[in-house]
């Protein structure tokens, strides 16, 4: 299992290059490229939005490389649509193709992209919206993976039932797409948010499920920090795990855990990250092997 993390966090604070750079010597074993600042197909600040796209895809991949590391994962811009906003839904097309390709060229086998959330029709408009992506996830040689996720309301009030939020529908939608190219992303986060334990999703989901996202939260807001640091149940998510099966990414999102620090502190808070990581992998080996020997 590779421990991995997000690059979003380290571009905000310290610019993309220094920050990936930073990432690649705190001992992941590889990286998730973050295309959040993405937010049209325009030259807005972002190298991915213009005709440069394809040579800073190159400079990526020079870096990592150079420390011995790769983009295993990637996660495109959201909201990918938004209800009677033609304008901004159809940018986002093109974002999210852009999205895709991009992935292709920084070698990420997975792109993680968000359903949208609908009042009405949710499960058949995103049904379409996802297999218009098919021909490029086929044509770059990338799957997605639909993550399960949550909105609020205007007074801030938690919907439960957006697409995929909840283990039946996520798994109606997974088993409803070409497994060639989807999967399904696990944000452990999240499923607590809209009412599921994040283990009960990850038994549910079983080998439908393809990469995860690792944060800690309190139940109540999205907090994306360090595991450990809040409420959920690590032991009971870590065994889930195991008991799945599942062998592959294991995916920090805990960005917001060191987003206030100094910038001296970043080094030290990512190593920290990784610690972390490394431990509840070791966890999750020792799950899988007392379960073994238990047969």
């Amino acid at each position: 299992m590779k421990l991995v993390t997000q690059t979003n966090g380290v571009r905000v604070r310290l610019g993309e290059m220094r920050g990936i750079r930073l990432l690649c010597e705190s001992g992941f074993d590889a990286l998730d490229y973050s295309m959040f600042h993405i937010r049209g197909m325009r030259d807005d600040g972002s190298v991915i939005n213009n005709s440069q796209y394809k040579d800073h895809a190159r400079g990526l991949l020079r870096l990592a490389d150079s420390y011995g590391l790769t983009f295993a994962q990637s996660h495109a811009p959201f909201p990918v649509q938004r209800e009677k906003d033609k304008l901004f839904n159809e940018k986002m097309k093109d974002v999210i193709k852009r999205s895709i390709e991009f992935a292709g060229l920084i070698d990420a086998g997975i792109i993680v992209i968000h359903p949208a959330y609908y009042k009405h029709k949710r499960f058949e408009r995103n049904m379409e919206f996802f297999l218009g992506l098919e021909p490029y996830a086929r044509d770059y040689g990338v799957k997605i993976a639909i993550e399960n996720t949550w909105v609020c309301d205007r007074k801030g009030r938690i919907i439960p039932d957006i697409l995929c939020s909840r283990s039946a529908e996520f798994k109606k939608v997974i088993d409803c797409l070409d497994s060639r190219y989807f999967t399904a992303c696990i944000d452990v986060g999240h499923s607590g948010l809209v009412g599921e334990r994040a283990d009960n999703l990850i038994r549910e989901m079983g080998r439908r499920t393809g990469c995860f996202h690792i944060h800690d939260n309190d139940g109540r807001e999205d907090l994306h920090t360090l595991p450990y640091t809040s409420k959920l149940g690590w032991d009971l998510i870590l065994k889930a795990i195991a008991d799945t099966g599942y062998s592959g990414c294991f995916t920090l999102e805990a960005d917001s855990f060191f987003m206030n620090l100094p910038d001296e502190a970043i080094p030290a808070a990512l190593k920290l990250m990784e610690i972390t990581g490394r431990s509840m992998i070791k966890k999750i080996n020792s799950f899988r092997i007392k379960g073994e020997a238990d047969e």
